[in-house]
Order: C-alpha cells, then structure tokens, then sequence
C-alpha cells in the first residue's frame, strides 16, 4: 500500500464526509505477523461479532447473508460497547438512535429544544460529555485487558543467531505443533523477529509462537563411551630360556592298559528292545475360572416336567 492509495481513502472517505481535520491524525501504517490476532485486535473482535450477527440473521437463508449486512451493522452500532461503555450511534451523533419499537409503542423522543441554536448548545455539551466519559471508561478497559494479559505473558527474549522452535497450526490431531529449528535471522523490535527458513522464505513472526531451541548431542563423544574391558596378557616365553625343571610336566602320564578288558556281565548288557508302553490320558485340570451354579427361580419348583416323565406320547 503506498501513501497515495492511503491519501485518496482518506479523502474520499472522511475529508468529504466530516470535514478535513485541524492537525495531523498520526497514522502510521503497522504490519500482522501470522497466526497473531492480538497485532490487529480491534478488526479482528468485530469480525467475530460480526459473524455471530449475520449467524443469527441469515440463519434461515444462508444464501443471502450479504442482504443481512446493513442489519447487522445497524444492530452493531445500536450495542453498548463494552469498551467504551456506550453504544457507536451515541458515541457519534450524541444520542441513541431511534428504533423500530421506538415508533410501535410511540415512546416519546429526547429533543424538545425550543430552537435550534439552543439544540446544537446542548448537542455540543453532550458530546463533549459523552466522548469525556469514552475516553475514561476506555483507559480502564485497556488497563484491566492489559493486566490480563500480562498475568499469561511470559517475556521470551532472543537474540540474533539463535535456533527457535515456531509453532504451526495442527491440521490433525497428532500433527505436530513445532517445525524448525530455524534460525533468528533479525530482530526487528523487542517482540517481531524474521526467521530464516532456508530453501523456504524468510518469515516474520511474533515472539509468543517462538521457543527456544536446546542443542543436544547426536552422538557420544569418545569420553562418553564406555571402556572395554581388557584381559591381562601373560608375555610368551622362549623354551629355551625357562628351566628345566619348569619344562617337564609336573604330573606324569596316565600308563595305558596293555590287557585286554573283560567281557561286561549281564548287568552292564543291553536290555532288548520292546514294544512301547501306552500312557493313560492326563487327568483335565478344572478350570481356573470358577463356573457358574445355576439354580431354578423358588416359582419353578412344584412344576413338573411331563416331557421328561412320560414322554412325548403323554404330552399329546
């Protein structure tokens, strides 16, 4: 946007309508960062009020919603604002506006000047009242939300460099809630940073959706790894340099028998082969569970069963 599209709004919209003002109004323009509904506060607020109106308007044909829009802006403007404390119509025109009900029950109206120049007195006396009255019931709001605020708030400072986590908006329900890390390529006020986000493009974003970045260690560093155990190593010795007495074994050979063995007697024989044993089935074991008794309701007790005691021929 530059300054003649800002300059020909301005004309056109206010300049023709309420006159050019004594001074200059200070507009400055601002930037929103992403996923920040606080940067532009007051849009946004009546943006969701607007949508509940025309919510409730159109809710029988959705289809003509922008027919509702001059009756939701009118239903708005007619609304104490809790802000200010009173409702836009008054805070402009220095009185309530009249309403349809107004003219069903034929309420008496408010203006019984006798002239007009009396009228426009007291019109120009109840403005500054009325807009004396906006201006300190407003600082209280403002002071009251900004102590809200500040009770949530916690200040995240960072610093050219640093790796930040950025929170996204979660598409599912395991989707995940930071992408990065990034890093803070400028700081561009206290609470606005730009991050770079290489191959994609930069990004400026407040600082209520950044969180710092812990570096932790991918792999272990040899002093973190733990040390092996290594067995003692007896050094070889040549045979030529041990003694002789050490060279000898120190236990002599078992002698082998020269004689033949016995034969094995009949104990150490062999038994013959013989047909297999058949083993009886196991027992079941009960079941771990216990089982249910089943017993017949005290009404069912002098029944009898003629079925079961003369068969089927003494039922019929």
């Amino acid at each position: 946007m530059e300054a003649t599209t800002v300059a020909k709004v301005l004309t056109d919209n206010f300049v023709t309508r309420f006159g050019p003002p004594e001074s200059l109004l200070g507009i400055k323009k601002t930037r929103t960062t992403a996923y920040h509904p606080q940067s532009n506060g007051l849009v946004e607020r009546f943006n969701r009020t607007l949508l509940d109106t025309l919510a409730a308007l159109a809710e029988d044909s959705p289809e003509r919603w922008d027919d509702m829009l001059p009756w939701a802006t009118f239903a708005y403007n007619t609304s104490i604002h809790e802000t200010t404390g009173i409702t836009p119509f008054l805070a402009l025109f220095g009185r309530e506006a009249r309403l349809p009900i107004d003219l069903q029950y034929d309420l008496p109206s408010n203006d019984h000047s006798p002239s007009v120049t009396i009228y426009v007195q007291e019109l120009r006396k109840k403005l500054q009242d009325v807009h004396a009255s906006v201006r300190q019931h407003a600082g209280m709001r403002q002071q009251q939300q900004k102590n809200y605020y500040d009770r949530r708030c916690h200040g995240n400072s960072f610093q050219q460099g640093d790796r930040v986590w950025l929170a996204v908006p979660r598409k599912g329900k395991i989707s995940p809630r930071w992408d990065g890390p990034f890093v803070i390529k400028h700081r561009i006020t206290e609470q606005i940073y730009r991050l770079d986000r290489r191959p994609k493009r930069d990004v400026i974003v407040h600082c209520d959706r950044l969180k710092q970045y812990d570096e932790r260690p991918r792999h272990l560093t040899n002093d973190d790894r733990p040390t092996e155990r290594q067995t003692p190593t007896v050094p070889s010795v040549p045979a030529q340099d041990c003694p002789t007495d050490l060279q000898a074994p120190l236990i002599p050979p078992r002698p082998r028998p020269t004689s033949p063995l016995p034969p094995p007697t009949p104990a150490e024989q062999t038994p013959p082969l013989t047909s297999p044993t058949i083993l009886p089935p196991p027992i079941p074991s009960p079941p771990s569970r216990p089982v249910r008794q089943r017993r017949r309701p005290s009404r069912f007790r002098d029944y009898i069963i003629y079925a079961s005691s003369f068969g089927r021929d003494g039922l019929d």
